[in-house]
């Protein structure tokens, strides 16, 4: 207590509070008092008179968050004046590399003379950003190591109805997340450690909570982060956001569920703020369920497992959560995950050719008319090869055959490789497309289009495929030898159809 005191309570000057050495704070920010502008300018220039004229030889440093430069501060008195946001997406957090040139720039200052003085300012509504940055700055420094004790210490300076005014959801819980990133500086060799670019794969409940009086909620989800395939656009994005028609929107009730799983599949990067809304009725009202703010960088074993007390919530919303809800949020390397699909650069260009492309509805198309009976002579006997079958029955018969041949090779490639991830890979880039047989001059270009862009694809996979199989160890029996150049010959086979005999034996593979 007595080094609380000391540090947090000395306050020798008018209008500024020393937070610890050679830092202060301006006391404004801790008030909900509304100032006049002409007030509130009389009150710094004071303020500021008042400590030089305590430190004559001091140079001044201000860091101000408010998102925009501040008009308070002149430059009568040789100030140098930093502005940092005051939110990250509505979040009363800062970015990462932010948070990082912030204490780095303070330590440089106070090292670099021991006249210089910071001066800490935030503009009306930023006071919980500078609450976080002043905890983050003391442990940054050593002069406090318990997250949570500091982060509770700072807050403690203002009336907690401040940060209930200026945020909506509870923040502390991920703060303490960004404080525990802070700490953690001395455990690795580089700090903060570089982004990790990562793929979201799903979300897990443990639990449900009862937002909707019935013991039940309807989750969907929005990711905000900057744009893993830009990376020097810095500027946070909408990421994902989970269609409120899609077959992944269902209500869950208590009674009936323990643990659920929900896909998200979301490209991620860096600091990501993560919203779980609940559809509060059937005009798709929504309600906010939590939010949760991370950094990919600090994402240990490709998971993160948020409890009650970890999630961002509305103040009154803790008793809607179980007391044992718990949030999972499972990750795979992105370089991974997209070793197994398509390029995105490719699988874009394709997408956009689907869109051209007008596919039959297999409900309201007829179906094909049956084959006629094959010809039979004046004496009821049918006729055995002596008359050729019409062009039209030929290709048929051919289809026919090729389909057997896909079914035998389907399994022979299981047997000579087994399920292995290459053979998944293949087949499910031969079924991406899932397209249907066509009619009519315009949709067979169409479809020739679509199978000429993924025959080249496909080729370029198929290749690589053969050359790593023919320099593993699995050639080493004769017998799979021969099996892998029967498969590849097949697959290279098909790819030499016709476009619309190959586009039906990437729907049946």
């Amino acid at each position: 207590m007595a080094l609380r005191r000391n540090l947090l309570y000395k306050k020798p000057i008018d209008g500024l509070l020393e937070m610890s050495e050679r830092v202060y704070v301006f006391d404004c920010c801790f008030t909900t008092d509304a100032w006049d502008q002409e007030d509130y300018k009389i009150y710094v220039e004071y303020s500021i008179c008042q400590l030089k004229d305590d430190y004559p030889d001091a140079s001044i440093l201000i860091l101000n968050f408010g998102g925009v430069k501040s008009s308070q501060f002149t430059s009568a008195y040789d100030m140098i004046v930093m502005d940092y946001p005051r939110q990250y997406q509505g979040c009363p957090l800062l970015p990462m590399d932010v948070i990082h040139h912030f204490l780095t720039s303070s330590k440089r200052w106070l090292s670099r003379r021991q006249q210089n003085i910071i001066l800490m300012h935030c503009e009306h509504g930023g006071w919980p950003v500078l609450a976080y940055m002043m905890a983050a700055l003391l442990i940054y420094r050593k002069q406090f190591t318990d997250e949570n004790k500091t982060l509770d210490m700072v807050y403690n300076l203002a009336p907690r109805e401040l940060l209930q005014l200026f945020s909506a959801l509870n923040p502390l819980p991920s703060q303490l997340r960004y404080l525990q990133y802070v700490s953690r500086r001395n455990v690795g060799t580089e700090w903060p450690p570089l982004d990790r670019a990562l793929s979201l794969d799903c979300v897990i409940f443990r639990m449900i909570p009862d937002f909707d009086g019935n013991g039940g909620c309807c989750p969907i989800f929005r990711l905000y982060g900057q744009d893993p395939f830009v990376p020097d656009d810095k500027t946070p994005k909408l990421l994902f956001s989970t269609p409120k028609d899609s077959k992944n929107v269902r209500y869950y009730e208590q009674a009936k569920h323990d643990i659920i799983k929900i896909d998200i599949n979301c490209h991620v990067q860096g600091d990501i703020v993560m919203e779980c809304i609940s559809l509060h009725d059937v005009l798709g009202r929504e309600k906010m369920m939590f939010r949760a703010v991370f950094n990919t960088a600090f994402i240990r074993s490709n998971i993160l497992m948020l409890n009650r007390d970890d999630i961002e919530m509305l103040w009154d919303a803790k008793d809607l959560f179980p007391k044992n809800f718990r949030v999972e949020l499972l990750f795979s390397d992105m370089e991974t995950a997209s070793s197994t699909a398509l390029p995105i650069d490719e699988f874009a260009e394709i997408n956009q050719i689907f869109n051209g492309v007008d596919w039959l509805d297999p409900v309201s198309s007829p179906p094909p008319p049956p084959p006629p009976p094959p010809p039979t002579f004046s004496n009821g006997n049918v006729n055995k090869g002596v008359v050729p079958p019409p062009p039209h029955q030929s290709q048929a018969i051919q289809e026919t055959e090729a389909f057997a041949l896909v079914e035998d090779n389907k399994s022979s490639a299981r047997k000579c490789i087994g399920a292995s991830e290459d053979v998944s890979e293949i087949e499910s880039l031969f079924s991406a497309s899932n397209l249907k047989p066509e009619q009519g001059a315009e949709k067979s270009k169409s479809n020739t289009a679509v199978a000429d862009k993924l025959e080249t694809i496909q080729l370029d996979h198929v290749l690589r495929l053969k050359d790593s199989i023919m320099d593993s160890d699995q050639v080493d029996n004769g017998q799979n030898f021969i099996n892998h150049l029967d498969l590849f010959r097949h697959w290279i086979e098909m790819m030499t159809m016709s476009p619309n005999m190959r586009i039906w034996m990437m729907n049946d593979l």
